[in-house]
């Protein structure tokens, strides 16, 4: 009987966190990036689970501690993005473009964390992607008041690999 390998006790997930580098800029096809993944984002979360599914009161009742911020959405994505080398890139050499689905290009990979990415790539198997949008909107609770406020949409990449 053939073992199954996610159950091997040799077999080892490992995890590399990265961000997102060009959002604010357009993508090649002219469009605003950062404006595709706030609309994107908007379509995709039901509107009940806005900021957690807590009322202004919810937050206030249940003693929210200060500064503690609540986004109007919490989210990620699983499988829906692909890390694509581009080797004709003549602003980088050899960048990695974070490429989704639906969205098409998000942006890219940092410099830094570039070439430790390509050895993910090149030597080892990506289980599965996921991909976590930060920021926005948001609400936290100060002296008993809510709120609100606004920080810019972000991307993080989290790759699963063995």
């Amino acid at each position: 009987m053939e073992k199954n390998k996610l159950l091997d006790s040799d077999f080892h997930v490992y995890n590399f966190s990265t961000y997102v580098v060009g959002l604010h800029h357009f993508n090649e096809d002219g469009e605003n990036r950062y404006q595709i993944i706030s609309d994107y984002l908007n379509s995709c979360v039901n509107p009940k689970f806005k900021y957690s599914g807590y009322s202004d009161e919810d937050m206030i009742a249940d003693g929210f501690y200060f500064g503690e911020k609540i986004y109007e959405y919490s989210y990620s994505e699983i499988s829906t993005i692909k890390l694509i080398v581009e080797k004709d890139n003549k602003f980088d050499k050899n960048p990695i473009k974070v490429y989704h689905n639906t969205v098409k290009d998000l942006g890219y990979i940092p410099s830094i964390h570039k070439d430790k990415v390509n050895d993910i790539l090149e030597n080892y198997t990506i289980v599965y992607l996921e991909l976590e949008i930060t920021g926005g909107k948001f609400k936290n609770v100060e002296n008993g008041v809510i709120v609100k406020g606004e920080t810019s949409l972000g991307l993080n990449v989290n790759i699963f690999y063995s």
